[in-house]
């Protein structure tokens, strides 16, 4: 059974409105329904309801002003695809919500100069797909929320092509997630943009985020349950960049978290507190820029069999560890000059606390500054500088 009611504009497969003010209305209920509309003009407005399985609906606007559309699926096997990609913006709108089984949104905001734009997706079930673009934007947002009690969701934003200003997050609740944000400005000329993904699940999950170009902000969360062999990677390149990568909670088990910073004046940290079998490394490529890992807090005893890699190339760069409890082993290599290990975060020294535990250290420049703090037995450490200063 099919039901199709189009206001404007009434064609079966197609509708397309021309005005200073358009607005299209449809809904669908059945099996195998499919629907294409298009606006060109000022003042756009799609709404588009669909229930049931294997629907598709196609939506495109074309104006240099504020568009909006709003698309909801209900059932199994739906696609959504809305696109804004003639001037869009400013204050273009998109918002799909989707309930159910292998569903697929896309969302497309992309021009030369995509300015001012929103994107939200909201997907509550299983296998679900997101996907938005958001290409040569200018301070546009991009949201993509999968709830439920899901698994196998997968959602991905994309803003790059001179990304300046721009906003993407992303939340999943669930089992074996994926997400990815990429933030692509032009390296020593634009940046800005903030990337934050939160995945709360006891289960794998994977989070990526990509950012080149300066003073930009990543976040990663996974603390609720966070593990086992959840994995959390950012990369970012330019300057004043930060990082933070946040695997804790009451047992964080087996988890992996790296990053990786091209530039200068850069801030990494990776927390894994109450770790197990937790990994974390951090590369630095640059001048004056800092690194922190904790795996463990003071007096804390589960975070165990822990490994911690710090590794700077460049001049006047710090870097520090905490670890307590047993079987950890933290490693550090530095290469330049001025450099410092210690803790970054307070007047401590670089700590390990706790039973058999490990610390490499390698220096090599002019100049340099190591502090360290060992606490328990069969602690290790194997220091070797070229030039510089060791205070015990």
């Amino acid at each position: 059974m099919k039901n199709l009611l189009l206001t404007w504009s009434m064609l079966l497969t197609m509708a397309t409105a021309y005005a200073q003010s358009n607005v299209t209305t449809l809904s669908q209920t059945g099996i195998d329904n499919k629907a294409t509309l298009a606006q060109e003009g000022q003042g756009q407005e799609v709404l588009a309801v669909q229930n049931g399985t294997n629907n598709q609906l196609t939506t495109s606007q074309t104006s240099t002003y504020a568009q909006e559309i709003n698309i909801t699926q209900t059932g199994t096997g739906n696609k959504a695809v809305a696109t804004q990609d003639d001037g869009s913006g400013p204050g273009t709108f998109i918002q799909i919500l989707q309930n159910g089984t292998n569903n697929e949104a896309l969302a497309n905001q992309s021009d030369f100069f995509t300015y001012g734009s929103e994107v939200s997706i909201n997907q509550s079930g299983i296998n679900q797909r997101a996907t938005v673009n958001q290409l040569a934007a200018v301070g546009s947002s991009a949201g993509i929320e999968q709830t439920g009690a899901g698994s196998g969701n997968t959602a991905t934003i994309t803003q790059t092509n001179l990304s300046y200003l721009d906003a993407a997050e992303i939340r999943q609740n669930g089992e074996n997630q994926t997400a990815t944000i990429n933030q692509n400005g032009t390296i020593y000329l634009i940046g800005g943009n903030e990337a934050y993904i939160n995945q709360t699940s006891t289960f794998a999950q994977t989070a990526q985020i990509t950012q080149e170009g300066d003073q930009n902000l990543a976040e990663i969360y996974q603390e609720n349950g966070a593990g086992p062999d959840n994995n959390a990677t950012t990369f970012q390149s330019g300057y004043g960049n930060v990082s933070y990568i946040d695997q804790s909670d009451f047992a964080t088990i087996s988890s992996t978290a790296s990053t990786a910073q091209i530039g200068l004046f850069n801030e990494a940290t990776i927390e894994q507190f109450a770790a197990i079998g937790g990994q974390a490394s951090i590369t630095q490529t640059g001048d004056e820029n800092r690194a922190y890992i904790g795996q463990g807090k003071a007096g804390q005893t589960i975070s165990y069999s822990n490994s911690a890699q710090i590794t700077q190339s460049g001049d006047f760069n710090v870097s520090g560890v905490i670890q307590t409890g047993n079987g950890n082993q933290a490693v550090f290599q530095q290469i330049g000059t001025g450099n410092a290990i210690l803790n970054p975060t307070s007047t401590d020294f670089v700590m390990q606390q706790g039973d058999n535990n490990s610390l490499i250290v390698t220096q090599t420049g002019v100049g340099n500054l190591l502090q360290i703090q060992q606490m328990g037995n069969g602690n290790t450490s194997i220091i070797n500088q070229t030039s510089g200063v060791v205070t015990p």
